[in-house]
């Protein structure tokens, strides 16, 4: 019995089946090549892509980083009263229009002296016009008070010397303002409480998972760091109230300092500090009790 081709599978077979003619062969493989151009073409420019976001990125981040080492190294400056060192970040053209003596005077105001700088809180880039500018904020304020100054320094794009990456002729305006900032309302009390809070608890897992990836808790082994936080915890456990005593800079410009004041069942008051990384409000290190002046130390 003779098999009768329905009109599907003619239809099929005249665009490349079995049966197919030449001319479409040939046009399935010139479409053939030329979808495989387009993707290998495709491909190749959406690697340049995320090369270029990839390598725009890192260039990102590099200054971002710059810019906070430039505004701790002008925090340093202003606080121990090289006006003359933070006036060498300025740049030549705006110290065509504003001397030295001008500088230090409007600095000199707010009596920075007494109040150490805190990492930068914000380093932000953005666009004025044309003009890509980054604006680094720099707190300054005595560890018990909650009265801070803010000076922030702007920096255009193009003044950015990513070959030497000289903290010199760097930024070209800067804006000085005060306002207030609970002490308990901080980012980086928030971290230490947090911490604070798993110790009582005993919660161990969830405050390795607080922990900084650097600094002296994540220098011990396993065991070493579960006893530190055991002991940790005993100390706390004769504690029945606490509270924020003030924030300090660290010493390496990307940490903070966290003073709690703690009240045990005596009577007796402790300091602890929680060293809080800046930006990630992580914590790095945490130090036994410590009696305040007038304290007698617990039993334990």
């Amino acid at each position: 019995m003779k098999r009768v081709k329905s009109k599907i599978q003619m239809a099929m077979g005249d665009m490349g089946g079995p049966g197919a003619s030449s001319p479409w062969k040939k046009f399935f493989m010139i479409s053939g090549l030329g979808c495989a151009v387009l993707v290998l073409v495709g491909a190749l420019f959406m690697g340049l892509g995320v090369f270029q976001i990839a390598t725009c990125c890192a260039d990102h981040g590099e200054k971002q980083n710059y810019l906070r080492s430039v505004g701790h190294r002008f925090g340093d400056a202003i606080q121990n009263g090289d006006y003359a060192g933070a006036y060498e970040m300025v740049h030549e053209s705006k110290r065509e229009t504003v001397g030295f003596e001008e500088f230090r005077q409007e600095f000199e105001r707010y009596e920075l002296e007494h109040r150490p700088p805190f990492p930068a809180s914000e380093t932000k880039h953005f666009q004025t016009g044309e003009q890509n500018r980054w604006r680094v904020q720099i707190p300054f304020a005595e560890p018990r008070s909650e009265e801070v100054v803010r000076v922030s320094l702007f920096v255009d794009d193009d003044h950015i010397d990513t070959e030497a990456w000289s903290p010199k002729n760097i930024f070209g305006e800067w804006e000085i303002t005060t306002d207030q900032r609970p002490l308990a309302d901080s980012d980086y009390a928030d971290g230490a409480v947090r911490f604070y809070g798993f110790l009582r608890a005993r919660e161990f897992d969830a405050a390795r998972f607080l922990i900084s990836r650097r600094g002296p808790l994540r220098e011990r082994d396993q065991s070493e760091l579960t006893e530190y936080l055991e002991s940790l915890a005993t100390d706390l456990d004769a504690i029945r109230g606490e509270e924020i005593y003030g924030l300090s800079p660290g010493e390496d410009g990307d940490t903070v300092r966290v003073t709690m004041l703690l009240t045990a069942d005596d009577g007796a008051q402790y300091f602890q500090d929680y060293v809080i990384t800046a930006r990630s409000y992580m914590t790095r290190d945490v130090s036994q009790l410590r009696p305040t002046a007038d304290s007698i130390p617990h039993s334990r």
